[in-house]
């Protein structure tokens, strides 16, 4: 159970981390309808404000993330963290196993 335990806590990360980007990106959405950013910037100086609200990779992934309305998935951290553990589990169900006649 600690591996359910574990990815209750990474979902909630997932969550928290995700809630707090959007805010971010909400941020950088209000910069295009901002009057206070004269109609003749470049694009590329309202992009470098629009990164220090958010950065590049983060902006994608939440993107991303609305564009595809992605579901965090509890049971896949779940698994995620069971597969770290699988060398433990070799190593002390392989000598048991080797004991049992079947």
């Amino acid at each position: 159970m600690k591996s359910k335990s574990k990815a209750k806590e990474q979902i909630y990360e997932c969550y928290t981390e995700t809630s707090q980007n959007i805010k971010k990106a909400g941020q950088v959405l209000k910069i295009f309808t901002d009057d206070s950013i004269a109609i003749y910037t470049p694009f590329k100086d309202v992009q470098a404000t629009a990164f220090t609200i958010l950065e590049r990779q983060k902006i994608i992934d939440i993107a991303d993330h609305i564009s595809t309305n992605a579901k965090l998935d509890e049971i896949a951290f779940q698994w995620e963290h069971i597969e770290k553990l699988a060398p433990q589990f070799k190593r002390h169900l392989r000598p048991i196993l080797l004991m049992v006649d079947f």
